[in-house]
């Protein structure tokens, strides 16, 4: 079953391309296990509030990455850069993915 992470975050006006520009850099690492995968959405009334999408293949990869972030120090600064656009803390939403519940091919 995958697990989804939905973080709500919102940058300062004009510092969308910040943004942007960052996870361009950082995606690379972030999807590096191959188990999961970065996605991002930008607000069409709102352009300085995102979604960014991180979908786990299953709980597994969810709660290695969980352990990544936590200890492995590279994370630790790309994390600490990536808060430093954000203008408030992100809002963290956890989900799994019951499609399969009402669509059984899915």
């Amino acid at each position: 079953m995958r697990h989804i992470l939905f973080l709500k975050i919102k940058v300062d006006e004009g510092r969308e391309e910040d943004l942007i520009e960052f996870l361009c850099e950082a995606i690379a690492y972030y999807e590096e296990s191959g188990r999961q995968k970065l996605r991002l959405l930008q607000n069409y009334d709102d352009r300085e509030l995102f979604f960014e999408i991180i979908e786990y293949e299953d709980k597994k990869a969810f709660d290695c990455d969980s352990k990544r972030v936590g200890n492995d120090k590279k994370m630790k600064k790309l994390l600490e850069r990536w808060r430093e656009i954000l203008q408030q803390p992100p809002e963290i939403m956890h989900f799994i993915d019951i499609t399969h519940k009402i669509k059984p091919d899915d």
